[in-house]
């Protein structure tokens, strides 16, 4: 698949997945099905909040065999435990299953993704810690790209509303734009986050150097983090 059918494919379930949680949110908001049945709604929320991310990053990295699976054994887990999470919300237990879910999808999908590069069951601690990096990286740069494109966005509302135009501001505080919006530009940036695990390890490797520099801040630490290579070879 060449870089221009990913970009339409990312996009394209980033829409997507925007339109179906802001269907959900509606619902919510509304007392309308499937929020009027919980068992119903947690499994829709979750498998809608994570499979499509899954299948974005997946896309070119992924075999379609390989895909295609891991999406669907995504999909009832991310079902499984919503039916189990909202089956606890309607016994008493505030149960929240989303960042839990989020860390185990995390783990599973760079152990999916690290077996792919390597075309093994187990892939070796390299391949681990290049692709877990990069699935990190990935993250922080998503957030930012969404964050930087609200704040021109808020900004550009904020100015056209000193001329009395607040059709944007109307806009961008309609959830029916803003979920949308959200994910296809998710989908934009990592469509467009070119970083293949092999030659984008020197990339993470340096993210983790001036991740661990950063957080010793106070001057104690001198040295560098060793690559996955390096720990490798010890």
């Amino acid at each position: 698949m060449n870089q221009k059918s990913l970009l339409i494919c990312r996009l394209s379930i980033g829409l997507i997945q925007g339109i179906w949680l802001s269907y959900l949110q509606e619902a919510a908001f509304d007392k309308f099905w499937p929020e009027t049945n919980g068992y119903i709604f947690v499994p829709l929320l979750t498998v809608g909040i994570f499979v499509p991310i899954i299948a974005i990053s997946g896309l070119g990295n992924l075999r379609l065999r390989i895909l295609l699976i891991w999406l669907g054994l995504a999909s009832v887990l991310c079902a499984a435990l919503g039916f189990y999470d909202s089956n606890r919300m309607l016994v008493g237990a505030t149960g929240f299953v989303i960042v839990p879910l989020a860390a185990i999808l995390f783990i599973l999908h760079t152990l999916v993704v690290s077996g792919e590069t390597d075309r093994r069951w187990i892939a070796t601690y390299p391949t681990h810690f290049n692709v877990a990096w990069k699935h990190a990286v990935q993250i922080i740069l998503a957030d930012l790209f969404v964050g930087v494109f609200w704040v021109i966005l808020a900004l550009g509302a904020a100015l056209f509303s000193l001329v009395k135009v607040t059709f944007f501001v109307t806009l961008i505080i309609n959830p029916k734009f803003a979920i949308p919006g959200d994910n296809g530009r998710l989908g934009l940036r990592f469509a467009t986050h070119r970083c293949p695990h092999r030659t984008g390890a020197r990339h993470t490797h340096a993210f983790a150097d001036v991740t661990v520099m950063v957080a010793a801040g106070d001057g104690s630490f001198s040295g560098r983090v060793p690559s996955g290579a390096a720990l490798h070879r010890a």
